[in-house]
């Protein structure tokens, strides 16, 4: 969730602390981001959809030069039924953005009003 800003300071920073006269990418040090950039968007106060989208890592200058590596199978979601129903709900939510300013939650996700009631719902 982090502003693409962050990730160029944390270069600079990097390349500048580890000496790197060839601007390695951030300074020759091994970083490892993980997420999924379409679910995982930095919060941008009062900002529209547009710069949302904008400020977030893959329009960042470093972005091109990161080994990208995607996973093909998710193990947790094959697990149960439950995890099919939040898979489906999940690609919904990327396919299919416009629900009219409302989104149907699946059953199994349950409200609380209170701290409390999270804990015993969480932890009964």
């Amino acid at each position: 969730m982090q502003h693409q800003a962050c990730f160029e300071a944390v270069n600079r920073t990097l390349n500048h602390v580890c000496n790197s006269g060839n601007q390695q990418l951030f300074g020759g040090i091994l970083i490892v981001l993980g997420g999924d950039f379409a679910q995982i968007l930095p919060i941008i106060r009062r900002g529209t959809r547009q710069s949302t989208v904008l400020a977030s890592i893959p329009h960042c200058s470093i972005w091109p030069h990161l080994h990208i590596l995607k996973l093909k199978t998710s193990i947790r979601m094959m697990a149960s039924e439950v995890n099919q129903v939040y898979l489906t709900f999940l690609r919904e939510m990327i396919t299919n953005p416009m629900h009219h300013g409302k989104l149907d939650l699946p059953a199994y996700i349950h409200w609380v009003s209170t701290v409390d009631e999270l804990c015993h719902h969480l932890y009964p």
